[in-house]
């Protein structure tokens, strides 16, 4: 989708939305990102990073094509699918394939520690959270987003993007916005990002005060306006 490259050394952020083609959120609240984050360039330290994960789904407002791109995270698959001299049949192998490249250039060319955000939403209503692997620095990352932290995801389902990425040593987190079609949804989004910007300090806050407003009206507020379930 885009990135903005800081004037000096600093820590990279890799956000990534759409890895499933229903969810759209965090696509969008990418793009809005990409340009708050562009005039501040020169006051960045390090790199924001924007990519978006099945670009097929998304076009078709579907979850996948042929498999969940948010499963099969495992070396013996991408191993496989690399050592194939065509590219891959399956829309989402190719996908995955890609991505990875993107997230192993984003690495490659880091000027200091990297961070990983997965952007996603949920088909029901209910209120945001973040999952991710209980270490320490995944806990650290997450704690600013002030929505609660749901522990336990990422071992059931250890073949997806945030596991496999904890697995290499990387800082990854899942932030789910709110529900798919949900116009908060984005907002909150929105705000988490901002918020983990200025958390691993690409900005500091003073020079993003969006991130102070995004904590309070955007995500705090959703508690007392979230629709009941059914």
């Amino acid at each position: 989708l885009g990135r903005v490259r800081g004037a000096r050394p600093g820590p990279t952020l890799v956000c990534i939305g759409g890895i499933h083609g229903n969810e759209p959120a965090g696509v969008h609240a990418l793009c809005r990102v990409l340009e708050r984050l562009t005039p501040r360039g020169d006051a960045m330290r390090g790199e924001f990073v924007a990519l978006d994960g099945n670009r097929p789904a998304l076009a078709r407002g579907r979850r996948f094509i042929e498999r969940d791109l948010n499963r099969a995270w495992t070396d013996a698959h991408l191993d496989g699918l690399r050592a194939r001299r065509r590219p891959p049949e399956v829309v989402e192998d190719r996908e995955q394939v890609e991505l990875l490249d993107a997230i192993e250039v984003a690495v490659a060319e880091a000027r200091g520690p990297v961070f990983v955000l997965d952007l996603h939403t949920t088909s029901g209503l209910g209120g945001p959270f973040t999952s991710f692997g209980d270490t320490l620095a995944n806990r650290d990352l997450a704690a600013p987003i002030p929505v609660p932290m749901i522990l336990g995801l990422d071992e059931l389902l250890d073949t997806s993007l945030t596991a496999f990425l904890g697995r290499h040593g990387l800082v990854a987190v899942a932030f789910e916005s709110g529900q798919h079609q949900e116009p908060r949804a984005v907002d909150r989004a929105e705000a988490g990002i901002l918020i983990t910007v200025a958390r691993v300090g690409l900005l500091p806050e003073a020079l993003l005060p969006e991130t102070a407003e995004a904590a309070a009206d955007r995500l705090l507020a959703q508690f007392a306006t979230q629709p009941a379930m059914p």
